[in-house]
């Protein structure tokens, strides 16, 4: 009869009324995963973008944290107390009264005097459970309550970007008590952020991720990290773990390139060329090391290859350019890769034009570590000859390069490429001010290739940086013959702006 009564009492705790069908018992808190791979909430107000954060990650919590968004203390504290209760803080007003019946939350945490009167307000009737964390006593008491709930899953395959600002700390703070990585991204671009890199490749220390390593679901915290399009191409980007030297996937900003300039085999076109590839990457790295210190930007060691030289003749195909074989060039790209220098393809197209010139060198291209130079100087109309003509090229001529050069980056989910466009007259690119630098896969620079005096030279940079499109990074060349004299390293971070690319002639 005891063990006949053990069983109906059994059975009775365990089903649902009459109908005999067990019911598990519901969690306390219960996290869940964004269908999207990739995600953006898009709102730049806390209170907004934390309910937001709630409603992704969260599907149900008996217990949440209000805070008073007007006070950074109260604030302060209720992030810790979400995080540490792993359940949702919200941010007092309407979404939070929203959030707290789809969460079905019967103990709520309130911070800040708001918090208080709109709990007073938003959830008088209700049967929720109102406790003032706002002093010691209060959030001692609090945090004992929330300590009593079942813990959730932790969403450990979810990446969460912010972009560090105080005002997502409260979203972030709801992320890490759903158990995501919270990883910051300045000014909304991963591909800048070495640990968001890491985070959603799981590569680490330049190792490669296992190939069977599940990839994230990753949110981006507001407005920064959008449009979605533009988040799941640097997700895309970041989850190949291919970096530039520094472990970045961007140039800019953060860089400086200091790049010797020239043709390998040739010292009549450059220093480059006046030594083999050993003794390049050497004096590269050399070269690079004279700007270290002098700023906080770290400077990189590059190489600037022509590889289409203007020629007096006209050549087999006409276009008065020597194309240089690829495969001349392969070892060089390789071999910097490997010792952390970058490259930069530089073309000298003749009558020929810059697009059919840079699409001989794409499978040189679709390295991670190099980028393209147009050399207007030396881009001939018909019926014109090099040295008695200086060149000139067509914007839209340009932008046909550019877009073509971001597509090839984007398909190949490759970093951010310099795209270098030389410049010391301003006829040089005609209807310049319609330049396209609308595209974050490249990182547009103009650079002021011309030689002469310190005062010429500041005058003719002054000239190129009057009325330049926005998105612009500026390069200078330094000539070892032609200035006079050469400027120092010191001297040439003088100019205004400050050179992000530096060439050695």
């Amino acid at each position: 009869m005891a063990l006949a009564l053990a069983a109906a009492l059994a059975l009775t705790a365990c089903t649902g009324g009459s109908d005999g069908v067990a019911k598990a018992k519901k969690a306390d808190v219960m996290t869940r995963t964004p269908g999207e791979a990739t995600t953006v909430l898009s709102s730049d107000d806390p209170t907004a973008l934390t309910a937001a954060t709630t409603a992704a990650l969260f599907e149900r919590s008996k217990g949440a944290v209000v805070a008073d968004a007007t006070d950074p203390d109260a604030v302060a504290t209720a992030n810790g107390m979400a995080s540490e209760a792993g359940v949702p803080l919200l941010l007092a007003g309407g979404s939070a009264t929203t959030e707290i019946d789809r969460l079905q939350a019967t103990q709520v945490a309130v911070v800040g005097p708001e918090a208080v009167s709109w709990a007073a307000s938003a959830l008088e009737g209700s049967d929720v459970e109102v406790t003032d964390a706002s002093d010691d006593a209060g959030a001692n008491q609090a945090a004992s309550a929330l300590g009593t709930l079942d813990d959730a899953e932790p969403q450990e395959s979810v990446v969460v970007l912010t972009t560090g600002e105080d005002d997502q700390s409260s979203a972030a703070a709801t992320a890490a008590a759903a158990g995501a990585k919270v990883v910051e991204a300045p000014d909304g671009d991963l591909r800048a952020a070495p640990a968001a890199i890491e985070a959603i490749s799981g590569a680490k220390d330049g190792k490669p991720a296992a190939e069977d390593a599940e990839q994230p679901v990753v949110i981006g915290l507001g407005t920064a990290f959008g449009p979605g399009p533009r988040l799941a191409s640097h997700v895309a980007t970041a989850a190949t773990g291919v970096t530039l030297p520094g472990g970045r996937q961007v140039i800019y900003p953060g860089e400086r390139l200091i790049a010797l300039y020239g043709t390998p085999g040739s010292g009549a076109l450059g220093v480059l060329g006046e030594q083999g590839l050993d003794a390049s990457i050497t004096r590269a790295k050399e070269r690079a090391a004279t700007y270290d210190g002098l700023d906080d930007v770290p400077a990189m060691p590059a190489f600037e290859i022509i590889v289409t030289v203007a020629s007096s003749a006209a050549g087999a195909d006409g276009d008065r350019s020597d194309e240089v074989d690829p495969e001349t060039i392969r070892p060089w790209i390789e071999k910097a890769r490997d010792e952390g220098v970058y490259v930069v393809l530089d073309l000298q197209p003749g009558t020929s034009d810059f697009l059919a010139q840079a699409k001989l060198y794409e499978d040189l291209l679709k390295h991670p570590n190099v980028g393209l130079a147009l050399d207007p100087e030396w881009r001939l109309k018909p019926g014109q000859r090099h040295l008695a003509q200086i060149g000139s090229v067509g914007v839209d001529e340009v932008n046909s390069v550019g877009t073509w050069l971001a597509d090839l980056t984007a398909e190949e989910k490759l970093p951010q490429k310099v795209f270098l466009l030389h410049q010391f007259q301003t006829r040089m690119i005609t209807d310049r001010e319609r330049l396209d630098t609308s595209r974050d896969e490249l990182a547009y620079v103009i650079h002021a290739d011309g030689h002469g005096g310190p005062q010429l030279k500041a005058e003719s940079y002054a000239a190129l940086v009057a009325n330049a499109p926005a998105n612009i990074h500026w390069g200078w060349k330094n000539f070892y013959d032609e200035d006079t004299p050469t400027l120092s390293p010191q001297q040439t971070l003088d100019q205004d702006p400050t050179p992000e690319f530096v060439s050695y002639q």
